[in-house]
């Protein structure tokens, strides 16, 4: 919902067959908390967490992949990159 016009609580964008393709919070306009996005059949590609806008921790690109790689953020400044050998 918007309150004061800023963007706040969850977010969701669906694919036109129904399927989820991106989960997503707001505080205050600013992306917070977990960020998730969805392939058209419904498996997860990339997970991660924001914080105040801004990327922390670990995030998982192209889950279950040959391509998957973790990568770690440090407010917003990435940190480290770690490919997974399959």
């Amino acid at each position: 919902y918007v309150y004061n016009g800023y963007v706040n609580g969850m977010y969701k964008i669906y694919y036109p067959n129904g399927n989820l393709y991106l989960f997503a919070n707001y505080t205050a306009g600013l992306l917070d908390g977990k960020w998730k996005a969805y392939n058209e059949n419904g498996v997860l590609l990339i997970k991660g967490k924001y914080l105040d806008g801004k990327k922390i921790g670990a995030w998982l690109i192209n889950i279950g992949s040959e391509k998957e790689r973790k990568e770690i953020y440090r407010n917003g400044v990435l940190k480290k990159t770690k490919n997974k050998s399959k």
